[in-house]
């Protein structure tokens, strides 16, 4: 494959990144139809890059670039504080608070996918807030 090439498969991977939110080499494979050496390798370009952050203690990694080119802080980044407006005076979590509240988030996303993936009803969009709230809480727990 030329650099040309590699180049234009390592921007159609930001890209995929950077819309869906997701970052996982077997992800990016399945998107691109490609083998997990070439989506491994393009995946740790991303890190390198800053597209993507290094896998946590699971080895989940999070996508750092929106889809609207911005760069973002991860909610369990000790350096999260810099973007505040209103320069609240922040503790540093522990390694285990930061572990405990990327679960919190990642449970409750899972559950609004699920309830993404049922369908739509009044019911259902109450279900969403509600989850919604149940993580913010919980975070807010773990995080005061």
């Amino acid at each position: 494959m030329s650099e040309q090439d590699n180049e234009t498969l390592y921007q159609k991977a930001v890209e995929i990144l950077t819309t869906e939110q997701k970052a996982s080499t077997s992800f990016l494979q399945r998107q691109m139809s490609i083998g997990y050496n070439k989506a491994a390798m393009l995946m740790e370009r991303a890190e390198q890059e800053g597209v993507v952050s290094k896998p946590n203690h699971v080895g989940k990694r999070d996508v750092l670039i929106g889809g609207d080119g911005v760069n973002h802080i991860n909610s369990t980044d000790d350096g999260r504080v810099g973007n505040s407006p209103k320069r609240h005076q922040y503790r540093v979590l522990s390694d285990e608070e930061k572990a405990r509240m990327a679960a919190l988030k990642t449970k409750g996303q899972e559950l609004l996918d699920l309830i993404a993936e049922s369908g739509g009803s009044r019911e259902l969009s109450i279900a969403r807030t509600k989850t919604e709230e149940a993580v913010m809480w919980a975070v807010k727990h773990v995080t005061s």
